[in-house]
């Protein structure tokens, strides 16, 4: 494909996703996806990622099948992106879909609670605090919510590494930086730490 119309695309997707237009974005990454062969690894990953991404984000009566597309879309880039060749993509992937389990309803609850936890260490392994600062408090935050919502393993343990993740990341997404976000989870904080209390009581 021409460069000059690969911009092009790209250069329109960026204008539907900030609009929010997931709509237009899904065709538009869908015919690009078409058009880029996977051996294009970089601008077939965009096309592809942009895809699940788009599919997430829509608010439609086919959301449950546009997120078992989107779980397979990543699953796919998972398997023709190494984590050696890019350790930046292959980690956001991971969370990626960890986020897409977390949204998914088919399946059971439980199960998507631990695919959703699987897949976010896995981005932990290349998001460090040290390298990728934002992106490892990204990560610690979804953790705190899988950890509270599990009921796999011990209670009072999972409320433990719900605490303990989202210390984490309010550490990193300060309430100077993110007044609003901050807020909210020094709210869930708190409720955790009340749930934890009962449970030790």
């Amino acid at each position: 494909m021409e460069q000059e119309t690969i911009d092009e695309l790209k250069a329109e997707v960026n204008r539907l996703k900030k609009s929010e237009n997931w709509l237009k974005c899904i065709n538009l990454c869908r015919e690009a996806a078409g058009l880029m062969r996977p051996a294009e690894l970089a601008d077939w990953y965009w096309a592809k990622s942009n895809l699940a991404l788009a599919l997430t984000r829509a608010d439609t009566s086919q959301r449950p099948q546009n997120l078992e597309e989107a779980i397979a879309i990543y699953k796919e880039i998972l398997d023709r992106l190494p984590g050696k060749v890019d350790r930046f993509k292959w980690a956001h992937t991971h969370r990626n879909l960890g986020f897409a389990y977390d949204q998914r309803s088919e399946g059971s609850k439980t199960e998507n609670l631990e695919q959703m936890i699987e897949h976010l260490l896995q981005a932990l392994t290349v998001f460090t605090r040290e390298e990728y600062p934002d992106d490892w408090a990204i990560t610690r935050g979804a953790l705190a919510v899988a950890y509270s919502e599990r009921n796999v393993g011990e209670p009072a343990e999972n409320l433990r590494l719900a605490i303990q993740n989202i210390e984490d990341s309010m550490a990193i997404l300060t309430k100077e930086r993110f007044p609003e976000d901050w807020e909210e989870a020094e709210e869930e904080l708190k409720s955790l730490r009340e749930r934890l209390e009962a449970i030790e009581k």
